[in-house]
């Protein structure tokens, strides 16, 4: 029987499918704080048609976005919309269709391994004071961290009231051999060393709904929201490290983000 801390909980199954969970779950991230507009200018939102959030994104390029894969499994192009610039959860931003989706062709759902994922858009995002792009970090550096940043429209509690604005909170970035440590010896067989960790206290942190959104640090995209124990109970929370899919990410892209 799994237990309550096994990996299977995590945001893969919480984000893209969000519509299968219990009704009543909030759309805010834990012990988070109300952006204002423009704060957080590269923070897209992945939407159903009907603008039903179900994962965050990050504008890295007027027509590429970053997302987590285990945001956009299978044919969905038709069905998914991105949305720039918005604060609220609903109506508000500009949306954008989508051209193609690349998953990182090493995507493992089940371990979660390569859970990253490129998105072109079909036409340009229109920079302005509010929507903008954010520079990758592309420098590997495992050392602790304070004042990383994280933002998205995921639940506050494990069945909390919902939300109508984006949160954002600030987090503590890990070693890896910590993370590790404080992980249990099953969900730490699942940090690579391609995936960054952040903690902070009991209480805040990232939760369902995060998925695929950023987290900053010194104005620089270090991670992609990936999984965690839901929510905020004092073990890490684990994305994608941005650095370590940089040269993945040139290639694809064919730009140059220096």
């Amino acid at each position: 029987m799994l237990h309550s801390t096994s990996i299977v909980v995590l945001f893969l199954l919480g984000a893209a499918f969000a519509s299968a969970l219990p009704g009543g779950l909030n759309q805010r991230i834990v012990g988070g704080k109300y952006a204002f507009k423009g704060q957080f200018p590269y923070q897209a939102s992945l939407r159903w048609a009907n603008d039903d959030l179900f994962c965050g994104a990050v504008i890295i390029n007027e027509k590429w976005v970053l997302t987590a894969a285990s945001c956009v499994p299978g044919p969905l192009i038709p069905s998914i919309r991105v949305v720039v610039g918005a604060l609220q959860l609903r109506g508000d931003g500009t949306t954008h269709l989508i051209y193609d989706i690349i998953p990182h062709p090493g995507f493992n759902p089940v371990t979660h391994e390569n859970d990253i994922a490129l998105i072109k858009l079909v036409e340009p995002i229109k920079f302005s004071d509010s929507v903008s792009s954010i520079k990758l970090e592309k420098d590997f550096s495992n050392e602790n961290k304070a004042g990383a940043q994280a933002s998205g429209w995921g639940y506050t509690t494990y069945g909390g009231p919902k939300s109508s604005l984006l949160q954002w909170v600030e987090l503590n970035i890990l070693t890896l051999e910590e993370c590790r440590q404080k992980h249990t010896a099953e969900n730490a067989r699942f940090v690579f060393n391609s995936t960054i960790c952040t903690l902070s206290d009991v209480g805040t942190g990232m939760c369902y709904g995060d998925a695929g959104g950023p987290l900053t640090h010194n104005g620089k995209l270090q991670g992609i929201v990936s999984w965690a124990i839901p929510c905020a109970k004092g073990y890490p929370d684990v994305f994608m490290r941005v650095s370590s899919y940089y040269s993945w990410i040139t290639e694809v892209t064919g730009l140059d983000f220096d």
